[in-house]
């Protein structure tokens, strides 16, 4: 370890429209959906942890156990080689009145599941936390998408940050947190290389909580807001926690150019107009070794009503199934939102697998669809056989979702 010195404003004109001839629709974790949290916006085998830990004065309230991806993931009833492939971390750090501890960790060639801990005094002053995550395999470095499963995860989240401890806190506490990462390079020739880095940044302005003022106030109303504590040198934060439309609102800085301010990153805005200084750089690296995982390419085509449908993959792990499917379409269809077909697998026992992500784009002839899916299958009793149905879940047809002419079994040799 190296230690060195939610409504978002512009939602409605932050991103361009989406392409017609893709859609990417990223159907996240439904199991651990909360109903009220504001919409906003995944290490097994060797292990050669290098870790420095630097105590500082005023140490925060102690972390005595770790979370462990057995339940966070595992949901406490790991399998045996899910268990083989844990890497236990539990190595504790504390930055000022902060306690982190990354609990224990587990990678099965494509997903990367972490724990982390975080705790704080009770009179603890919030901080702005950055965390990057890298992976490198051969020199190479891979390409990940990371995503929080749990409300207010994205705060230990690569690419995204926020404020911890959160506002008006009435006692000490300690939060536990899963990261999730996703690999999209190929992984075949040997381990990979992970950082996690925390920059940490202190405030200088004072903070201002807007509580769930975003969920009532017009955007308009909402811009004088933040614009009127940006002019009085205060920190506008949201629901305790966000400080993504404050960062937003800020004024370009002098000397640059209006057009190079949307590339500026979220602490880099924060530090540039002097709300926050960096103050530490806490950095875990570790290695992980590959294990094996099983993809067959079944070519099974099945025929339904609607359309006829091919199964042109299945990849296997101790972890998760992920699936590619193309169907065609019997009539065109005029836009891929149409599409109302989501697939997800069965456990053997009936039941469907942990939903992780999903996708669906079409091309251009407006017959040929094509779905992706990733689910979550941790069991000590292996998949000979995955049949699929229509999740309806993810369906406003709900009666076509329990139609047995749509639902299919493939073998897995």
């Amino acid at each position: 370890m190296n230690r060195n010195a939610d409504r978002d404003m512009d939602l409605k004109n932050a991103f361009g429209p989406t392409p017609d001839q893709c859609r990417d629709a990223v159907l996240r974790a439904v199991g651990t959906y909360k109903e009220d949290a504001p919409m906003k916006k995944r290490y097994p085998a060797a292990l050669a942890i290098a870790l420095l830990l630097a105590l500082l004065a005023g140490a925060a309230y102690a972390i005595a156990d770790y979370y462990s991806v057995k339940d966070a993931v595992a949901h406490g009833t790991p399998s045996k080689e899910f268990e083989s492939h844990i890497v236990p971390l539990g190595e504790t750090v504390h930055s000022g009145s902060l306690s982190i501890t990354l609990g224990d960790a587990v990678f099965d060639g494509s997903r990367l599941a972490f724990t982390l801990t975080a705790a704080a005094d009770k009179d603890a002053e919030p901080y702005f936390i950055c965390p990057t995550a890298t992976a490198r395999c051969n020199g190479r470095e891979l390409k990940v998408d990371w995503w929080p499963i749990e409300e207010r995860g994205e705060v230990w989240t690569d690419g995204w940050g926020d404020l911890y401890p959160y506002l008006n806190r009435e006692t000490p506490r300690q939060d536990t947190f899963i990261l999730d990462g996703d690999v999209y390079d190929s992984v075949v020739d040997g381990p990979v290389e992970w950082t996690y880095t925390l920059a940490i940044y202190k405030p200088n302005w004072p903070y201002v909580d807007f509580g769930s003022a975003e969920d009532s106030l017009t955007d308009e109303e909402l811009r004088q807001k933040y614009q009127d504590a940006i002019g009085q040198r205060q920190i506008g934060v949201a629901y305790g926690h966000s400080v993504i439309n404050f960062a937003n609102l800020l004024p370009v800085p002098e000397g640059m150019e209006p057009q190079a301010w949307p590339a500026v990153s979220r602490a880099d805005r924060l530090t540039a107009c002097g709300a926050f200084t960096l103050t530490d750089t806490i950095t875990f690296s570790f290695t992980t070794d590959l294990p094996k995982s099983k993809t067959i390419s079944p070519k099974n085509t099945f025929s339904t009503p609607d359309f006829d449908l091919t199964v042109d993959s299945l990849t296997i792990s101790f972890m998760q199934v992920d699936f590619a499917f193309t169907a065609v379409y019997k009539e065109p269809i005029a836009h891929e939102y149409d599409i109302d077909d989501i697939y997800s697998p069965l456990a053997p026992d009936g039941t469907p697998m942990e939903f992780r992500s999903g996708g669906i784009w079409m091309e251009e002839d407006h017959r040929t669809v094509h779905f992706t899916g990733s689910v979550q299958y941790i069991s000590d009793e292996p998949l000979t056989s995955i049949t699929f149905h229509l999740d309806e879940r993810f369906m406003t047809d709900k009666e076509k979702a329990k139609d047995e002419q749509y639902t299919f079994t493939v073998e897995v040799r």
